[in-house]
């Protein structure tokens, strides 16, 4: 505290003139400071304020802010479940792929983005709506006619084995007592 001037030295002094009370520290407190700056007060080598002028409004929101950074697929980028694109004079900008963007959360809730030391405003992107397929879908359960393109190429038709129907049909009332079971066909 006081560039590591003051470090103790009040309490110090309090106790040395058996100071308890909040009244007899405030009594005792400007004869204190007067003699502690006589002690310790140095006058500057330059008498003009050190002090920067404060920076305008604009660098002010740049700088009280919250600040996230996100990457953008072109120009666009997604912040609080919400896709955003960048935008300069209400043109859409284009970015380089995977370009860190940062958003800027202003106090008053507004927010905008931040891109090679230049603010962007956000709008809001709306996607454009997808190409109708050339076809409408057909619909679900849907069968070809007999003799539709599909039916007449395929798979050989089976031929009938009576033996192999009959012992599908009846494959349980046909075990015999010995365990031997016809094999399974098909």
């Amino acid at each position: 505290m006081l560039w590591g001037t003051l470090q103790s030295r009040l309490v110090v002094e309090l106790r040395v003139q058996g100071i308890s009370d909040l009244n007899q520290a405030n009594a005792f407190l400007p004869g204190f400071i007067e003699r502690f700056n006589a002690r310790f007060q140095v006058e500057p080598e330059d008498p003009e304020p050190a002090y920067l002028a404060s920076p305008d409004k604009e660098a002010l929101e740049a700088i009280i802010c919250a600040k996230e950074t996100r990457v953008a697929t072109g120009s666009v980028l997604s912040y609080q479940g919400e896709t955003y694109c960048l935008t300069e004079e209400e043109k859409m900008l284009t970015l380089p792929q995977k370009a860190r963007v940062e958003i800027l959360l202003h106090l008053d809730g507004s927010i905008d983005a931040q891109y090679n030391q230049k603010r962007y405003e956000l709008s809001p992107f709306k996607r454009p709506p997808k190409r109708q397929e050339m076809a409408p879908p057909k619909p679900k359960g849907h069968k070809p006619k007999p003799d539709h393109p599909w039916r007449q190429y395929g798979l050989p038709k089976r031929q009938y084995d009576p033996v192999e129907d009959y012992f599908r049909k009846h494959e349980r009332q046909h075990i015999n007592p010995g365990g031997w079971r016809p094999p399974e066909v098909g």
